[in-house]
């Protein structure tokens, strides 16, 4: 299966063109960071990104029923976090009905320290990920 920094590589070499005030989606294993695209470096291919959500699916095993469920997701309020300068090939448009629900979901999130504290941590975790996992990506041409 391609992750979505594959996908998005692959399909073409054209300059991804994304608009300020779009929401675009950072795929990597079982994480999506959503954001808005604050501008976009044509030259460079460089996103200027505002976090505005982060996904995480929840597996929850049972090994006495062999049952395991992923539809569960754990959202994470990045909207005070900081703002993110990355490789516009790491990012795919994100659709309407995938980021209504999670900002709908937002007003329901946890705001206190060390919520803020662990979202950060995380969101760096999936930053440090990405590059280490797609080196390419951060290459000059």
């Amino acid at each position: 299966m391609l992750s979505m920094y594959q996908f998005s590589h692959s399909r073409s070499s054209a300059n991804l063109v994304f608009e300020p005030a779009q929401i675009v989606c950072l795929s990597h294993n079982a994480v999506c960071l959503y954001g808005e695209v604050v501008q976009l470096v044509e030259s460079t291919q460089i996103c200027w990104v505002r976090p505005l959500v982060l996904t995480q699916s929840v597996e929850y095993s049972l090994r006495s029923l062999e049952f395991q469920r992923s539809a569960e997701k754990l959202i994470r309020d990045l909207r005070g976090s900081s703002d993110l300068l990355l490789p516009a090939k790491l990012f795919r448009n994100a659709l309407d009905t995938e980021v209504i629900p999670l900002l709908v979901e937002l007003n329901q999130v946890d705001c206190s320290d060390a919520y803020q504290a662990t979202s950060r941590r995380v969101i760096n975790q999936l930053i440090k990920d990405v590059c280490l996992t797609y080196p390419e990506a951060f290459q000059a041409r």
